[in-house]
């Protein structure tokens, strides 16, 4: 028995897991290096009730409960639970305490871990910060909206998982309602467009890539507007086929003249700006050959003379200017 306690505080005194052991009342009796080095404490001050202190104050009461509960029902507990430190920093863990039972089934003790988890908890904190902050944007998009589509395995499903709080007034239709039957969504498409945005998912899907559409959609009023769908598809690790987009408002531009006249215009102009990257191109492709010729001929020219001839000095001159 000696030896198989001596082999349990050893194996206890270097495992990364805080461990520690109570009567049946809560109080400890062991503490490994591991739980006083979460902890902040040393196995004196958390010894019987002291641990107590190491738990936030905020968090005590539902650990008591927790504990209380499970000693009821003779169970297992488990619960993340902050720790804060004497320095004043605080440490997020996950603990679990097994009970111990007499040879007449009483519970004479617990048996517990800690597991530090307080960076899993602060990405966590980041995560919800980051689904917050884009909620808000999604949100606000002005005359837009974002969502997520769902199509199975077989990209045939339509399934809403995702939209923003720009559908109704985009489409007519509360949110509510689109996200129980994507075919109010789907179904506003008029049938040309429809089409076309079916062709542009399936080689969206074959090359993995994103797809843009215009196409225009009835709403429930009987009016047809414009509308820019932007669409990226992936696959989840189990296979799924999701869609990320934005639906964009565009019927304000897609009716006003001068705006199409704008873009054929900026058209135009980046088809000039091509057609003078093409010449400067050239112009430099047959200027750098000029040059490859002018060095190679100094820099012969340069070794075929003995050292301190009278042409060195102007040779070496022509050899920099063409060099730079």
């Amino acid at each position: 028995l000696r030896e198989s306690e001596k082999r349990y505080e050893t194996l206890a005194s270097i495992l990364p897991v805080g461990i520690f052991h109570t009567d049946a009342a809560g109080a400890t009796t062991y503490m490994n290096p591991a739980w006083c080095r979460i902890a902040g404490m040393d196995a004196g001050q958390a010894l019987g009730f002291g641990w107590l202190r190491a738990v936030h104050p905020d968090d005590r009461e539902r650990l008591g409960q927790g504990w209380q509960e499970a000693s009821s029902r003779q169970r297992a507990s488990s619960d993340d639970y902050r720790l804060l430190r004497p320095d004043g920093s605080l440490a997020w863990v996950m603990g679990r305490a097994v009970p111990e039972f007499d040879a007449e089934g009483r519970i004479v003790g617990y048996v517990g871990t800690i597991t530090d988890i307080t960076e899993r908890k602060r990405a966590e904190q980041r995560l919800l910060e980051s689904e917050e902050q884009l909620r808000l944007l999604s949100d606000n998009l002005p005359g837009g909206m974002v969502y997520q589509i769902d199509s199975g395995p077989d990209g045939r499903e339509r399934r809403l998982t995702y939209l923003s709080a720009g559908v109704e007034k985009l489409h007519g239709v509360p949110a509510a309602d689109m996200m129980r039957d994507a075919t109010l969504l789907y179904g506003q498409i008029v049938p040309e467009d429809a089409e076309k945005v079916a062709r542009l998912e399936s080689a969206a899907v074959a090359a993995m890539r994103p797809f843009s559409a215009e196409v225009r959609v009835r709403l429930p009023a009987g009016e047809v507007r414009w509308r820019l769908f932007t669409s990226a598809p992936h696959r989840q690790a189990d296979g799924r086929l999701i869609w990320d987009g934005i639906e964009i408002d565009i019927d304000d531009s897609k009716r006003t003249a001068a705006e199409r006249e704008k873009l054929h215009s900026l058209l135009l102009n980046s088809q000039k700006m091509e057609s003078i990257g093409r010449l400067a191109g050239g112009v430099a492709h047959e200027l750098n050959n000029m040059l490859e010729v002018i060095l190679i001929h100094s820099g012969m020219a340069m070794n075929g003379l003995p050292p301190g001839h009278p042409l060195q000095a102007g040779l070496r001159a022509i050899d920099q200017a063409a060099g730079r």
